[in-house]
């Protein structure tokens, strides 16, 4: 009997993670929906395939339009590593997204097991293993999360979402330890996340009330007063990014139209 526990805490991930494989293995042979998908890589195959244009990705939006609305160069850069290794065949594109979302399955994973051990101050039992697995493969294989595995653009969110985890749990080492290297990576994939989808800027809200919900800290200590000034400059910096490559940055590959 603890042999079987053992392995089940042991092994029990890696039979989730087959499990969201073999749901969405059929998506790998899907073909493009021409939606969003066409604009993306079929007409701007010619920019997307070539290295040369990665300085394009962020200072265009993520149809390559020097005015747009949605700034995802993260979504950009990972469509031109598919360009580039598969061209224009679509099974390159659909495996990227699946081995993303099992990248964001497995974090997830480990982010759970980080929560629960830092409220119970123990070891993960098998009880509370079992439910870390449920709510995995309950995100997993959730009808909710279809077009963000089997539509290509629709992997910014799982971008997002694995962008988030990592700066949550570098965050959590942050605060623990006080090391300038985790607050710089948790600041580090915050960016990525904003340069993955805008939805990430409730993110730093999200940190707060973790932090005075659960790990019931006051809200002006000097810690969060230093990380609510850094994130205000991340998010006033992005901000301005995004304007700015509305109106001015086009003109930086010919400096004349500056002058």
């Amino acid at each position: 009997m603890e042999g079987t526990r053992n392995k089940l805490l042991k092994y029990g991930i890696y039979l989730v993670l087959i499990l969201i494989f073999v749901v969405y293995f059929k998506s790998l042979f899907f073909d493009f929906v021409m939606l969003d998908d066409d604009i993306k890589i079929i007409d701007n195959y010619e920019k997307i395939s070539d290295l040369k244009n990665i300085p394009d990705a962020f200072y265009s939006d993520s149809y390559f339009q020097k005015e747009g609305l949605y700034y995802r160069p993260t979504l950009t850069l990972t469509l031109m590593f598919d360009a580039i290794i598969g061209g224009k065949e679509t099974f390159g594109y659909h495996l990227t997204n699946l081995i993303l979302h099992i990248i964001a399955c497995l974090l997830l994973y480990y982010f759970l097991r980080l929560f629960i051990n830092n409220r119970t101050e123990n070891k993960l039992t098998l009880n509370t293993h079992n439910l870390t697995l449920f709510i995995v493969a309950l995100f997993g294989v959730s009808p909710l999360l279809l077009n963000a595995v089997a539509w290509i653009p629709g992997r910014n969110d799982i971008l997002l979402t694995i962008f988030i985890l990592l700066s949550f749990w570098f965050y959590t080492k942050s605060v623990e330890t006080d090391k300038f290297s985790f607050t710089a990576l948790h600041f580090l994939f915050f960016l990525l996340a904003l340069f993955s989808k805008e939805t990430a800027l409730v993110f730093p809200l999200i940190l707060l009330l973790y932090s005075i919900l659960l790990k019931r800290t006051k809200l002006f200590t000097k810690t969060n007063i230093t990380l609510i000034i850094q994130w205000t400059v991340i998010i006033l910096w992005w901000v301005l990014k995004i304007q700015l490559f509305n109106h001015f940055l086009k003109d930086i590959k010919n400096p004349i139209n500056i002058l």
